[in-house]
């Protein structure tokens, strides 16, 4: 497949290349870019995905196979800016969003009264054989089997609403 760029008359071509085994190879034994001093060989492959913007005083960046200005440059640098910018407020937006969830489950959990007869999380009346408790390793509090989950490589279980916020915080890490 034959990439020719600059294909405007009286105006020599950027890129002639043709796409062999994941390289660029040059068409030519070597071919001199305008406005810049480099060349292109075939002792230098450049990766099949690579872009190569050559420089010149008078003329824009090369993207693909069109000519770029310098304005049209400076609009695609803005939308980039405001794509991270719009990224981070969304992430931090997350963020506070899953920390006022977690702030009510610790209020709740504060002024809630549980005795150890029953469940903790869903109230459930505990049974011996049939629906025993388990505490908590986190909160130590008494929930049903139900309501329980155990945490990968510990030996202790953990209640619905703590193994939430933990994972939730295993995921913040990773």
């Amino acid at each position: 497949m034959s990439v020719v760029s600059g294909t405007k008359p009286n105006k020599a071509a950027s890129v002639v290349s043709s796409h062999r085994n994941g390289t660029l190879i040059d068409n030519s034994k070597s071919t001199a870019v305008p406005g810049s001093n480099s060349t292109l060989s075939k002792s230098r492959a450049t990766p099949f995905n690579a872009l190569t913007i050559p420089s010149s005083v008078t003329k824009g960046k090369i993207l693909g196979d069109q000519e770029m200005t310098e304005e049209e440059l400076e609009h695609l640098a803005d939308v980039c800016r405001r794509s991270e910018m719009l990224q981070r407020k969304e992430d931090e937006r997350i963020k506070n969003i899953r920390e006022k969830a977690l702030e009510k489950e610790r209020a709740r959990r504060g002024i809630s009264h549980y005795d150890e007869e029953h469940c903790a999380v869903c109230s459930s009346a505990f049974i011996a054989f049939f629906n025993p408790k388990s505490m908590c390793h986190q909160c130590e509090r008494y929930v049903c089997r139900n309501c329980i989950h155990r945490k990968v490589n510990a030996d202790g279980v953990l209640c619905r609403s703590c193994f939430s916020e933990w994972l939730a915080d295993d995921s913040i890490r990773k």
